[in-house]
């Protein structure tokens, strides 16, 4: 499953404020959190958060899309629901 969400800022704080009400609070907590290498999913805060809840993180590969299939094909229908909206 794919989430996307629009937020004022990309830091910490906003994720882990993300992943317990967005996330966790509407799906349980997840077991695995792909994402890329983004500095504000790979800080001590969130890992702390993550080992407290029990969420594997795993960051894919920069510049390696084809390691990440499910997270791509998410973002490209999103992207062609995006356009039938606009």
């Amino acid at each position: 499953m794919a989430v996307a969400v629009a937020t004022p800022q990309i830091n910490a704080a906003t994720i882990e404020s993300f992943i317990c009400e967005g996330l966790v609070s509407n799906f349980g907590v997840p077991k695995v959190l792909i994402s890329n290498r983004g500095t504000h999913l790979r800080n001590d805060a969130c890992a702390t958060s993550n080992r407290h809840l029990g969420i594997n993180h795993h960051p894919v590969s920069a510049y390696r899309p084809h390691s990440n299939g499910q997270v791509e094909r998410s973002i490209k229908s999103f992207k062609q629901l995006l356009r039938k909206i606009l």
